[in-house]
């Protein structure tokens, strides 16, 4: 009994009909023969074996002068290519595509290539090309009463609207989307883009109407009894009732999301929202409970072998106990996260952590330590040449200068910082760096 998977056995078969068919001398039959092939081999992931076969078929389009296959196969070239991470060369095949569609006034492939263009734009970080184009595709799928693509298209430029913080016009292209996929009877997404309202409401400071939006996808997830989507609202909630500062029901949909997410073994949402919940917990002054959450967290992180998640929760662990006055322990718990950060060449993290280590050693007076620590830490953010990072541990330096006396080494940090923060346009921060040196240059008499 042949135990292939469906998939493979259908490619096996496509690959004999290509070999076949390539041998009779027809162009047309064998251009069938290796589109079907290669859409095979994309919906299998193999996009390089893919791309070979739009290729030859694209060679052999030539031949018999069909256009619309033409288009067609460059768009599947551009799919190929993008899954290759080639995102330059299949926007030129997506182009391609479009440029032969709007010759031929094929108003489907038209839409669609304007569809994969905006798509490519966006994950390249150009979400302000990617509107026009996908706004240009709205338009032909409107026209077309074409309500699949217009949910699709919908969703993509409420996505695209996010990106670019246009929240009111995200609201409405996810609104519109959400009300097309109810019309199609497409439960799932409904519900995806009611959580994907939320998700905007939310990061536009505005959490009650977030509520309500989340609640409406809670009954439409439960319904369908899609787990995964659960854990998403509900963890949208909790977020939301942070926000609106009402701690019970912050903790009692916190404490929901996280059992349903140990529950189906989601490690990811399990962990996150541990320790979003013991954050919230430390702004809440409630430092055992937060403890208990990062505890809960470590045990997890632990058995799934996440060095990361080990540190940022060991750093967490040291802020909770630094703002409960218990230095000594935050010490302690930021050299562990150090060790951690190391053990997995974070350096991002390393000058993080070290900020926070610099600052609870001169608290407890340790100030050639502090020094030590933010030197280190000014010279690993020079590494990576960020200047917020370096304006910080400027700073640092020159309060722990200070402190120690020695006003001109205090000075020229301060100087340095200014310039780092100009170079990030931080202005603000800029000035009260500014006013320190003011300070130092008075003298202690001042």
């Amino acid at each position: 009994m042949d135990d292939k998977p469906e998939l493979d056995v259908l490619i096996d078969k496509l690959r004999a009909d290509v070999e076949r068919i390539s041998g009779q001398g027809d162009p047309t039959l064998e251009i069938v023969a290796r589109m079907k092939l290669g859409q095979a081999l994309l919906e299998k992931k193999e996009a390089p074996a893919a791309l070979t076969q739009f290729d030859q078929a694209l060679k052999l389009v030539k031949e018999t002068g069909d256009k619309e296959t033409q288009a067609r196969l460059f768009g599947y070239q551009g799919m190929a290519l993008k899954m290759i991470g080639n995102y330059a060369m299949a926007l030129q095949a997506f182009r391609k595509s479009n440029g032969i569609a709007s010759s031929l006034k094929h108003e489907t492939l038209l839409c669609d290539s304007f569809i994969q263009i905006g798509v490519i734009q966006a994950e390249m970080g150009k979400p302000a090309d990617a509107q026009a184009d996908l706004e240009r595709a709205l338009e032909l799928a409107t026209q077309n009463l074409d309500g699949t693509r217009r949910m699709r298209i919908s969703g993509l430029l409420a996505d695209n609207y996010f990106l670019l913080k246009e929240y009111p016009r995200a609201q409405e292209a996810y609104r519109l989307a959400c009300e097309l996929a109810g019309n199609l009877g497409n439960h799932t997404l409904e519900c995806s883009f009611l959580v994907r309202q939320g998700n905007v409401s939310l990061e536009a400071g505005d959490p009650r109407t977030a509520v309500q939006q989340y609640e409406r996808a809670l009954d439409i997830a439960s319904a369908i009894e899609d787990r995964n989507a659960e854990i998403n609202i509900l963890g949208g909630l909790f977020r939301s009732y942070a926000q609106l500062q009402d701690a019970p029901l912050a903790v009692l949909y916190g404490e929901k999301v996280i059992e349903l997410a140990a529950e189906i073994q989601h490690f990811e949402a399990e962990i996150t929202n541990l320790h979003d919940l013991a954050v919230f917990y430390i702004e809440q002054a409630q430092y055992l409970q937060a403890y208990a959450c990062l505890e809960r967290g470590r045990q997890a992180a632990g058995q799934n072998r996440s060095q990361d998640w080990l540190m940022t929760l060991a750093l967490t662990d040291g802020i909770a106990h630094h703002r409960a006055g218990d230095t000594a322990a935050a010490i302690e718990n930021y050299q562990q996260a150090l060790s951690l950060a190391k053990g997995t060449a974070d350096r991002r993290a390393e000058v993080q952590v070290l900020g926070y280590l610099s600052t609870a050693q001169a608290e407890l007076g340790l100030l050639p330590e502090s020094i030590q620590s933010a030197e280190h830490a000014l010279a690993l953010a020079g590494e990576l040449g960020d200047p917020a990072l370096c304006a910080e541990q400027q700073m640092l330096l020159a309060f722990n200068y200070r402190d120690q006396r020695q006003e001109a080494r205090a000075a020229a940090s301060c100087r340095a910082a200014i310039e780092s923060y100009q170079k990030c346009g931080d202005l603000e921060a800029a000035g009260k760096a500014q006013a320190l040196l003011h300070d130092l240059q008075a003298g202690p008499g001042r």
